[in-house]
C-alpha cells in the first residue's frame, strides 16, 4: 500500500511530464526538399527556457537540414512564445551607456561590431533601398542605421509590445507573421536575421519572400550554421538546436537546396562565430529538463570580450565553412 501511495505522489508530482503542455504537428517530409528519407534522429528539449516537453529532431538524408518531426502546432505556437520566449523590448533612447557613448563615434562602433562579429544585416543594405525586415526587433541604433543609408525601411514583428515600442521611434512596423503580411509592394530587400530557423511553413515562408521581392531583389539571412556541428564533440550540446522553438536549421547543402527550389541564387555565403555566441557556448551548462537555464546569466570582462573575439577572428579565417552562424545573400532571379 505505501509503495502505490508514494508511485501515485510521484506520478502527480511528473505528470507534466507525461502529456505535452502544447498541440503537436506530425511532420513527414523534410520542409526543405520534401524528402521523407532520415539519416538519423534523436530527442531534445528546452535547455534555454524550461518548457518541459520532448521533441524529435531529424536529419534529411538528402538535402542534410534538421528539423523537428514535432513541432508545436500552428495553433498552439503563440501560446509557446507568450509563455516561454523572452521579449527584448527596449524603450527608445534606452539602451546601454556604451552603445551610448558608442553612438556618437560611428567608426568606433563600427570597428567594434566588425571586431565582435555583431554587425546587423541593415549594414549590408545598400543606400536607398527599400526593405522589409522580417521579425526586426528593436534597439537603440535601429534608426539611426536606418536614417544614416536614407533606407525605406518597414519592419514585421509578431510581439505587439514590440511594435508599439518600434512604432514610437518614428519607424513604420507591421505587427504579424510573415504568413499573414500582405503587400502590394516590391521590396530591394528582405532581412531575416535569425528568424528562418523558427519558420512552421517554410515552403509558404519563401514564397512569400519570393513574391514581396523585386526581380534581382535579394533577401539577406544569418541562421545557425549545422556544419559546425563537425567540430563539436557532443553534438546534443550543440546550443543552436534551441528546442522548440528553432523548427529547422540548415548548413550550406541544405540552404542550396531551398535557393534553387525557390528560384535564388546564392550571391554570398560565409561563416561566422560572434563573440556573444562564443561565451555563451563557453559557459553552457544544460539544465534538468522543465527548468531555466541559469547558466545563461554569465559576466565577463571588456579585455576578456575583446582577446575572445580576437581570437575567434582568426578561427573564421582558419575554418571559413564549420563556425557556428551563416550569412546568406541569396538573389531573386
Amino acid at each position: 500500500m505505501g509503495r502505490l501511495v508514494l508511485f501515485t505522489i510521484m506520478m502527480k508530482k511528473n505528470s507534466h511530464f507525461m502529456k505535452n503542455e502544447f498541440k503537436r504537428s506530425k511532420i513527414q517530409f523534410c520542409p526543405v526538399c520534401s524528402s521523407k528519407k532520415i539519416e538519423n534522429s534523436f530527442i531534445n528539449f528546452d535547455d534555454r527556457y524550461g518548457q518541459p516537453d520532448l521533441f524529435t529532431l531529424a536529419k534529411c538524408k538528402k538535402c542534410s537540414a534538421y528539423y523537428l518531426l514535432d513541432p508545436v502546432s500552428s495553433t498552439d505556437i503563440g501560446k509557446l512564445y507568450k509563455k516561454y520566449y523572452p521579449s527584448l523590448n527596449i524603450p527608445p533612447g534606452q539602451g546601454s551607456k556604451i552603445q551610448k557613448i558608442l553612438s556618437v563615434a560611428k567608426p568606433l562602433l563600427h570597428l567594434v561590431k566588425k571586431i565582435d562579429a555583431t554587425e546587423t544585416l541593415i549594414s549590408r543594405v545598400k543606400n536607398d533601398s527599400s526593405v522589409l525586415d522580417v521579425g526586426c526587433g528593436y534597439y537603440p541604433r535601429l534608426k539611426n542605421e536606418i536614417d544614416d543609408k536614407n533606407l525605406d525601411w518597414e519592419g514585421l514583428e509578431i510581439d505587439e509590445k514590440l511594435v508599439k515600442t518600434i512604432n514610437s521611434a518614428g519607424l513604420v512596423c507591421h505587427q504579424g507573421s510573415l504568413a499573414s503580411f500582405r503587400s502590394s509592394k516590391k521590396y530591394d530587400y528582405i532581412l531575416m536575421s535569425q528568424v528562418i530557423e523558427h519558420q512552421l511553413q517554410l515552403k509558404e515562408a519563401m514564397e512569400k519572400v519570393a513574391k514581396l521581392l523585386k526581380k534581382g531583389g535579394k533577401c539577406l539571412i544569418l541562421t545557425p550554421n549545422t556544419d559546425n556541428l563537425s567540430i563539436i564533440n557532443d553534438v546534443k550540446s550543440w546550443i543552436h538546436w534551441h528546442t522548440p522553438y528553432h523548427t529547422v536549421l540548415f548548413n550550406l547543402k541544405s540552404m542550396s537546396v531551398l535557393a534553387g527550389i525557390n528560384k535564388f541564387k546564392i550571391n554570398t555565403y560565409k561563416t561566422y562565430t560572434p563573440t556573444n555566441w562564443e561565451l555563451l557556448t563557453r559557459n553552457f551548462r544544460s539544465p534538468i529538463r522543465g527548468q531555466k537555464n541559469k547558466s545563461f546569466h554569465y559576466k565577463f570582462s571588456p579585455l576578456e570580450y575583446f582577446l575572445v573575439s580576437l581570437s575567434l577572428r582568426i578561427r573564421d579565417l582558419q575554418k571559413p565553412s564549420c563556425n557556428p552562424c551563416m550569412f546568406c545573400e541569396l538573389e531573386k532571379r
